[in-house]
């Protein structure tokens, strides 16, 4: 499992607090693995695995006129747990999100891999945070 490119598995990708733009290679990545398909504007924050869980987490910033279009629809959640969503992706990618407006999620599979997506939108744009769990076969 893992994203050969980005997984910290694979590599020993640096955690910045700087988000970087993404390469064309990395966003076909993330269309290939997870099926979400990335605006080109959009920067990368970081990558890295919960080893725990067994788990790749991405964590991209969008701009909002640029969404990014996933496989399956997400769904809005309760406006208070937005506000935790913000604080755990924030200690994650050593940003700050500001006040949330809305926190949507969804999950979905992609061949062996089951998707996780949380976007939690702000007033200065939206962050995406896609976590990867591998699904064990018979």
């Amino acid at each position: 499992m893992g994203l050969a490119i980005i997984s910290c598995k694979e590599s020993k990708l640096k955690i910045t607090s700087k988000p970087q733009v993404i390469t064309s290679n990395l966003i076909s990545d993330v269309k290939i693995k997870t099926g979400v398909d990335l605006p080109k504007s959009c920067l990368f924050i970081i990558s890295t695995n919960y080893a725990r869980l067994d788990s790749d987490i991405l964590l991209f910033e969008i701009e909002s006129n640029m969404p990014a279009q996933f496989p399956k629809r997400l769904y809005l959640l309760p406006q208070v747990d937005a506000l935790q969503m913000a604080k755990y992706i924030e200690r994650l990618g050593g940003i700050s999100i500001g006040a949330p407006k809305e926190w949507y999620s969804g999950t979905w599979q992609i061949s062996n891999v089951q998707c996780s997506a949380t976007l939690v939108t702000a007033s200065n744009g939206e962050y995406l945070m896609l976590e990867l769990y591998p699904t064990r076969q018979p």
